[in-house]
């Protein structure tokens, strides 16, 4: 809120604007239950920048920048990655975000698969992914065959509430060699219906 406030000035933004705004992203960290039409369409912008590929693009470029190549973490992260390009548009607030994330989402979840099935081709990585249902929701969960010690691996999954919102965590771990490896992310909000209002494409 701070960059808001300094922008507004330097710029000299409508001081109602800026107030507007203001109250938008405190509806947004607080996920209030009515949030306006403003609020609305700063969650869908926020998740839709994720998406496409140029989403997809992003995500990688800022592993990278956080010296993180491709390699066995960043590939079981991509569970996160596929589980929201799923559900998508069944998250967006307005109906020009469904209608976006509808048409963006299945390049991003091509995109991985298209990926993870290059790296087995070549023999760098078999990751695979498999559909799990988990507390009513479909997880698309990206792990390896077995174990870097070609013991079979197992899974476990739960929930944990979060400072920001409720997490699932997904955990592969050897019996044999006790290897372990856990992800966490943050539930999908899934809405009952398809957005309507007034907030069209």
């Amino acid at each position: 809120m701070e960059l808001l406030i300094e922008y507004a000035g330097r710029y000299g933004l409508n001081q109602q604007i800026v107030d507007d705004i203001s109250r938008s992203f405190g509806q947004l960290y607080r996920d209030e239950a009515h949030p306006s039409a403003l609020t609305r369409v700063l969650f869908d912008a926020d998740n839709l920048d994720k998406l496409g590929s140029l989403g997809i693009a992003n995500y990688f470029v800022k592993s990278g920048l956080k010296g993180n190549g491709i390699s066995p973490d960043s590939l079981y992260r991509l569970t996160a990655e596929l589980t929201y390009a799923r559900h998508a548009p069944a998250c967006m607030a307005t109906p020009a975000g469904y209608e976006l994330a509808s048409r963006k989402a299945p390049e991003t979840y091509q995109f991985i698969l298209n990926l993870l099935k290059s790296l087995r081709d070549d023999g760098i990585f078999n990751f695979s992914v498999e559909a799990v249902t988990f507390d009513h929701l479909i997880l698309d969960v990206v792990s390896p065959s077995e174990c870097e010690c070609r013991a079979d691996l197992q899974r476990r999954l739960w929930k944990v509430k979060g400072v920001k919102c409720l997490e699932i965590h997904v955990e592969h771990f050897c019996p044999h060699c006790e290897s372990r490896h856990e992800i966490r992310f943050c539930t999908p909000k899934l809405r009952a219906r398809r957005p309507e209002g007034d907030v069209a494409v």
